[in-house]
């Protein structure tokens, strides 16, 4: 009987982390996926940084792109427009923090809070 539920048991863990893994796996980024769906904009932020999408954009292409952050969790700190961009799984909210300098993006990255 207790191998049973060994093997049961065994098989419910395997299946949980392969459902986790395949839902909290990344995907590309679209533009109107992060600005329509904020729990999508965790698993872009990777694909967005990779490909470095948005290294000497404008302000207006990042405006474009991501959206202007004046609502919801985003905002505009001084030259840095900062998104919400998930949590880290325990306490802290993620952000995507874009710095402008002239209206060109000059750094961006993926930070806690």
């Amino acid at each position: 009987m207790n191998r049973k539920l060994l093997a049961i048991g065994s098989i419910a863990i395997v299946a949980f982390i392969s459902v986790s893994a395949y839902l909290n796996r990344d995907i590309p980024f679209t533009s109107e996926g992060w600005k329509s769906d904020l729990s999508q904009r965790p698993r872009m932020v990777s694909d967005l940084l990779t490909k470095n999408t948005l290294a000497g954009a404008s302000r207006a292409e990042v405006e474009t792109m991501l959206g202007v952050p004046s609502d919801g969790p985003d905002s505009i700190i001084a030259d840095r427009y900062v998104y919400w961009a998930g949590t880290d799984g325990v306490i802290d909210d993620m952000w995507l923090e874009v710095t402008f300098s002239e209206d060109r993006v000059t750094d961006v990255r993926h930070v806690p809070d």
